[in-house]
């Protein structure tokens, strides 16, 4: 009765209506596994962290390649999954709390991290999209927006030709 979690380590899906049953029972369940782990038992945990992930990169890829199995399941798209939880998160102003933004992607998708991407953090990774505007608060917290497709006023008044006065125009 003073067990409050349990750590799956195992790619095997044989292990994913356990991880249902002990999430059905209010336990919080954490999965470690290769990446080619299936999508049933990555979907079935609180949080799925790929071994690849940590420690010695070059030996994650080693293991994946000596094995067997199926190839690894390619990484979710990134643009939608940053697009999605901002437009959950986000205020009347456009922007989010990134750590909100973590949080989102972490429910719609127990295996997110940063690292799968290339990047040790959250924020590094937010940084290097083309699609989103990052930037600290007066309080140094980090908050995020998508940025629009629209033109700023300076680009907009470049584009525009100059109006010329009546008195210009002649008439």
């Amino acid at each position: 009765g003073n067990v409050e979690g349990f750590a799956i380590v195992s790619s095997d899906s044989d292990f994913t209506r356990l991880a249902t049953r002990l999430r059905e029972s209010g336990m919080v369940v954490y999965g470690l596994g290769m990446r080619k782990t299936p999508r049933p038992l990555v979907e079935a945990c609180d949080r799925f962290i790929f071994l690849e992930v940590l420690g010695d990169q070059e030996a994650g890829v080693e293991a994946e390649e000596e094995s067997d199995d199926e190839p690894a399941p390619p990484l979710p798209d990134l643009r939608r999954l940053l697009t999605n939880a901002v437009q959950s998160t986000s205020q009347d102003d456009g922007w989010s709390n990134l750590g909100a933004v973590g949080s989102q992607i972490g429910r719609s998708n127990p295996s997110f991290d940063p690292r799968n991407y290339g990047f040790a953090k959250l924020v590094e990774l937010a940084r290097a999209q083309s699609f989103v505007d990052v930037e600290r608060d007066d309080h140094g917290l980090v908050r995020v927006r998508l940025r629009s497709s629209r033109p700023t006023k300076k680009q907009a008044a470049k584009k525009q030709p100059a109006k010329t006065s009546k008195a210009q125009a002649g008439g």
